[in-house]
């Protein structure tokens, strides 16, 4: 249909989602989303490919959402700010290839601002900007660059890159009369990831390595050996991408401390998520410092909740520790607590009164009390192990 401007009350809406960003409330007024600003924005962008083909003949448009329309929810997983939605509107249309490797048109529309970018945002590719640099040593190119940039800026628009070098790059010195224009180029940096992760980084037809492009604005790939690159102008983009694959693909490492949110309890402990889809066990021993009688007198499902990695084994079972992590009571080390006999339980969160606990993370892997005795059964015995019959 054509486009007969952006609705008001698509405007309203993206005002009142800044202010109430919670699912609860989007969903309540979702058919402002779906039925008013996706169709505006699909007209929209319909039309000013049409003007721009006459400029640009290769011009994708992928009239839905996910294609040239960007999601409005955000990937909140790896992100300080949990709101879950952005709160403007935007589109990309791009020449050929592949969307984040390519010049288009960006357009961004918001209650307070309406944003048409072109160009290129990032040299993602270093071919890229080796023929960037090359083209402002020929004099005549170099010519021609310069006087589009300044047609650009007579027009109002505003030239920006996210990030540039602080020093003009080999052979450009100083004093080039192009020195500026040299200084625009990407940051690239290198990981190494175990090949068994490149699968959850690049996610089900690329829907996890697609979304951190999104969210950072940065390109990355990845090869069969897990080499991961990133490439992006701005630090913080660079910085926030390496972070989400980082998280995304880390192992857990035994002393290092994690946050994360309570999966589930039972009665000896509480399953914690570490990592994305990495979780350990808490065990009731290792809640705090004294007895613990029940793990919901300290942890809750949902809560998040500071741990310590103080064991992994063979099997790879994970548990961890929120003793750890808190001051000892004055007066002694109060470990007293759930089994504990204060001072000789071991890294798995075992005590010294006699029962030698199973370092595993599951209730299944545990004999029942039955098999055990009860613990006014047995005498306590100091540090000394008891040995199981």
């Amino acid at each position: 249909m054509p486009f007969e401007g952006f609705p008001e009350d698509g405007l309203s809406f993206l005002a009142q989602l800044a202010r109430r960003n919670e699912r609860d409330w989007f969903e309540a007024h979702r058919a402002v989303w779906d039925d008013q600003i996706v169709p505006a924005m699909l007209s929209w962008c319909t039309e000013l490919c049409e003007v721009l083909r006459d400029v640009m003949p290769r011009l994708i448009f992928v009239p839905r959402v996910g294609g040239s329309l960007y999601r409005l929810n955000r990937d909140i997983r790896f992100s300080r700010d949990k709101s879950p939605y952005k709160t403007h509107a935007a589109a990309l249309l791009w020449e050929g290839g592949d969307k984040h490797d390519a010049p288009g048109f960006y357009l961004h529309i918001s209650p307070d601002e309406v944003i048409l970018g072109g160009g290129m945002w990032i040299f993602e590719q270093e071919g890229r900007l080796d023929r960037y640099r090359k083209l402002l040593q020929d004099e005549e190119s170099a010519k021609r660059l310069e006087a589009a940039l300044s047609q650009a800026r007579k027009s109002g628009l505003k030239i920006e890159a996210a990030e540039q070098l602080q020093r003009p790059p080999r052979p450009f010195t100083p004093e080039h009369p192009r020195a500026e224009l040299s200084r625009f180029a990407p940051r690239i940096v290198t990981m190494q990831i175990s090949p068994e992760k490149i699968g959850d980084l690049i996610g089900p037809k690329g829907k996890t390595i697609r979304g951190i492009q999104d969210e950072t604005g940065a390109e990355i790939t990845v090869d069969d050996s897990g080499t991961v690159t990133i490439a992006a102008v701005g630090g913080d983009a660079m910085e926030r991408a390496r972070q989400m694959v980082q998280a995304l693909t880390a192992e857990p490492v035994v002393g290092e401390i994690y946050e994360g949110p309570v999966k589930s309890t039972t009665p000896f402990g509480a399953f914690i998520e570490i990592m994305p889809g990495t979780e350990g066990l808490l065990h009731i021993s290792e809640m705090q410092h004294g007895r613990t009688e029940k793990t919901e007198d300290v942890v809750k499902k949902g809560d998040r909740v500071r741990v310590k990695l103080i064991e992994r084994d063979e099997r790879g079972r994970l548990r961890l520790s929120r003793k750890a992590l808190l001051p000892p009571p004055e007066g002694g080390s109060g470990d007293g607590g759930a089994g504990g006999d204060g001072g000789n339980s071991r890294p798995g969160g075992g005590g010294g009164d006699g029962e030698d606990r199973e370092p595993v993370a599951r209730a299944a892997d545990r004999p029942e009390r039955g098999e055990r005795g009860g613990r006014g059964d047995r005498p306590r015995r100091g540090g000394e192990r008891s040995r199981r019959q």
